[in-house]
């Protein structure tokens, strides 16, 4: 349960070297009622936030090149956590994995990890977001030692987080 400006870091390892990058976006709404997944893109009467990367970016930090079998944060920095905003709602965190590096960064301004303006149509984002999903095998759930599993090393992972993100007076 998150509430506004509450500051966190993602903490993960990888038992392989890879590429990491992290987006999100929000179901805004009552945290306890917002559809999860990708999937919500295609319900009119979800209202989302537009897909922003939250890593690599010039403030979390832009090396995402990560080593095999050491515990990784994001942002690297503590010092410079994410704050949650003041939009409540399902947060969606999608952490990609990929043995190479992505073209995915072409979706995204690289200051401030906002979506470019010719991208505003998010089709093809979502497109490729599906195929890396479609390529995932989650055990255990997320959490302590979940485990994300790649059905052809070839391909990217997606796995994704979903944290209720509650308003100063929303909580329980």
């Amino acid at each position: 349960m998150f509430f506004l400006s509450t500051r966190f870091q993602l903490q993960f390892a990888l038992k392989q070297e890879g590429y990491v990058y992290l987006l999100n976006r929000t179901a805004l709404g009552e945290p306890d009622s917002t559809p999860k997944g990708i999937d919500v893109a295609d319900d009119p009467q979800v209202k989302l936030t537009r897909f922003k990367l939250l890593f690599p970016t010039e403030k979390a930090g832009t090396d995402n090149k990560i080593s095999a079998h050491s515990l990784q944060s994001i942002p690297k920095s503590a010092a410079q956590p994410f704050i949650m905003d003041n939009e409540s709602g399902e947060e969606q965190l999608f952490l990609i994995v990929s043995a190479k590096p992505l073209s995915i960064n072409k979706y995204f301004e690289p200051h401030d990890g906002t979506l470019r303006p010719e991208w505003k149509d998010e089709t093809n984002l979502l497109e490729t977001l599906r195929s890396m999903e479609s390529n995932t095998e989650v055990s255990k759930g997320i959490g302590v030692d979940s485990t994300g599993i790649s059905r052809s090393q070839q391909k990217p992972i997606l796995v994704s987080v979903n944290l209720k993100h509650y308003s100063k007076t929303q909580g329980k």
